[in-house]
This record gives structure tokens, sequence and C-alpha cells, in this order.
């Protein structure tokens, strides 16, 4: 009785080239976002205090900038009072329509007048916004 002989199975491979690929492309995307949010904060010298390390928890976050000559700054592009406001009551329109909160950081240079923050409290407590953060610097 001849028996058939056994034939020889080939293993196949596992191909890594587009798992690499995307990797690399994952590392590239999120190094250009990285430096995209550098380029948009503006160069501040603000106030030297010790404050909260942790990172705010809310979904919905706006950081308002507020350079020594008293204007304000919304992502890189510069604004009046009504314009950050009008994009506050938008921001926040919207994280109550997702049931969400909105988390208004201001950066105020530490060189600015004060009557240009009290504005801009007055103004957020206007609108509805009662809890926002001031932004330091750590000391030291």
């Amino acid at each position: 009785m001849k028996l058939p002989r056994c034939k020889e199975f080939h293993e196949s491979g596992f191909d890594l080239t587009s798992m690499i690929d995307i990797t690399m492309l994952l590392i590239v995307f999120f190094m250009m976002t990285a430096q995209f949010s550098k380029t948009l904060d503006t160069p501040l010298d603000l106030p030297k205090q010790r404050g909260e390390t942790k990172a705010p928890d809310a979904p919905h976050t706006l950081v308002i900038d507020l350079t020594t000559d008293g204007s304000f700054m919304l992502q890189g592009s510069k604004t009046d009072l009504d314009g950050v406001l009008q994009a506050v009551k938008s921001d926040l329109r919207k994280a109550t329509e997702t049931q969400n909160q909105l988390e208004v950081t201001v950066r105020a240079d530490q060189r600015t007048s004060a009557k240009y923050l009290n504005q801009l409290a007055a103004g957020l407590r206007a609108i509805g916004v009662r809890d926002w953060r001031l932004a330091t610097q750590a000391q030291g």
C-alpha cells in the first residue's frame, strides 16, 4: 500500500509594512498638531504664582489672551472685548447643548492694567460665566 506523501505547507508571513506606515503617519500628525498648538500661544509674561498643576477636565475649553496694551487674542487672532464675549457666549451655548461644561482660561500679561481684566470679568459675569481660571507661571 502506497501512502500519499505529505505536502509541504508554506507558512504565510505577517507583513508589518502597512502598520509601520500608519504608525509613522500618526507620529507625524501628533508632532505637527503639538507644534501648531504652541504657535497659537501668544508670548506673555504671566504672573508668577503657584497654582494647580492638573489640566482642566472640561471637553470644551476656551483660552483668552490679554496682552500688555489691553487687547484680547482668541486662537491667535486679535479681537475686542465684544468679540471675546460673543465667542464665549457661542461656546457656552454649544457646551450647554451637549450638556458639558465650558472651561474658560484667561492668560493675562502681568504688566497689563487691571482695568482690562476687570472689564473682562464683568463681561463674563454678564453673559453667565461664573467660573473661570487665571493662568499663572510657576515660581522659580
